[in-house]
């Protein structure tokens, strides 16, 4: 929660960098990556780095990953979020979270979850 309720800007980017490498070394079936996910999606709101959109694109390059992203709560509808941002230095989060919807499609088991999220309908056809 210090990505998004911390009152210092430098502690919220350490804590967004933070998530980002330890996405690099965690994953399922790692009694963590359920925590992992869940901080993921949470952190997901805040889009000031691109930290936490380049996290994501990381664990659904992991094929032993995929299934339990697109099963987690919430992390389709963060990921929808971030591939829809259009602020004028959002390009590069929403880049990586649309890499990481095509990661994860690549995995035939999830794509019949993906097709009924709407956001993620949506993302590429923006």
């Amino acid at each position: 929660t210090a990505v998004l309720e911390d009152y210092s800007a430098d502690v919220r980017a350490y804590a967004a960098r933070t998530l980002e490498w330890l996405a690099a070394d965690i994953h399922h079936p790692m009694p963590s990556h359920p925590d992992l996910l869940a901080a993921l999606t949470t952190a997901s709101q805040w889009t000031k780095t691109t930290c936490i959109a380049e996290a994501l694109k990381a664990q659904s390059t992991i094929p032993s990953n995929r299934h339990s992203m697109v099963s987690h709560p919430g992390l389709l509808d963060a990921l929808a979020s971030l591939a829809l941002l259009e602020g004028i230095h959002d390009a590069e989060a929403s880049s990586c979270a649309i890499a990481a919807i095509e990661s994860l499609t690549s995995e035939p088991s999830c794509r019949k979850i993906m097709v009924k999220n709407e956001g993620i309908m949506m993302a590429p056809t923006r």
